[in-house]
């Protein structure tokens, strides 16, 4: 709220002054005062707050556990990036789509790892990260990062466009040997059936096999 953004600005502007009691109020206040404090010793970089919130984080509190995600980006020495990203491995969506908020707001380096995001195999991640970037403004650097962005915006006759380099990149994101999402098949096969390459053909009629022609009608089956 607007409030709530006037009042940070103001911790913000005093914090140095008043730490000690905004630590305070992270680690004995309500919870209303500690979500209120999180995003700003996060701004403020106190490495104190920061071991607090790794403990935080197994909070039943919904509300204070997302804040925190969102505002880990906010420290800029590495470490915070890197917990961020490998707990992308756990989190579920909300979760997702507060580190999502988080590495966006953590500069240069946060969009690095969005972008390399953009070529993880989980569809969801790839979709959140361009969805972050998009919102920075973020312009592909190579036809790599300009093909991966099309994947995981769901360009679809964009990426059809690419022709081999398309289906090379798209057989790359399914694994045979591990459950896949519908979706993510079902788009995946849209496309490899519309580039029509041999490449394409063998491994759309292999995935066919496989799941006992459960995607057929991208087939017209």
């Amino acid at each position: 709220s607007e409030y709530r953004k006037k009042y940070e600005s103001i911790l913000l502007k005093h914090g140095k002054a008043a730490e000690k009691r905004l630590l305070m109020y992270l680690k004995k206040g309500k919870i209303a005062e500690r979500i209120t404090v999180v995003p700003v010793l996060a701004k403020m970089q106190n490495n104190d707050a920061y071991s607090i919130y790794m403990n935080a984080l197994r909070s039943k509190n919904e509300r204070l556990k997302m804040i925190i995600l969102e505002s880990l980006g906010y420290y800029t020495d590495g470490s915070a990036l890197s917990f961020l990203v490998q707990y992308l491995d756990k989190a579920n969506f909300i979760e997702c789509e507060a580190i999502m908020k988080s590495l966006k707001n953590s500069g240069q380096n946060g969009e690095i790892e969005l972008v390399k995001l953009l070529f993880n195999k989980n569809e969801d991640l790839r979709r959140i990260a361009a969805q972050g970037l998009d919102s920075i403004k973020w312009f592909p650097k190579n036809e790599d990062e300009a093909l991966a962005y099309s994947i995981a915006s769901q360009k679809w006759e964009d990426v059809i466009s690419y022709g081999p380099k398309a289906v090379e990149k798209l057989i790359s994101l399914i694994d045979l040997t591990k459950d896949i999402g519908y979706w993510d098949i079902k788009h995946i096969l849209g496309v490899l059936v519309k580039i029509n390459s041999k490449e394409a053909r063998d491994f759309s009629f292999k995935v066919l096999i496989n799941n006992d022609g459960y995607y057929g009608d991208e087939f017209g089956e």
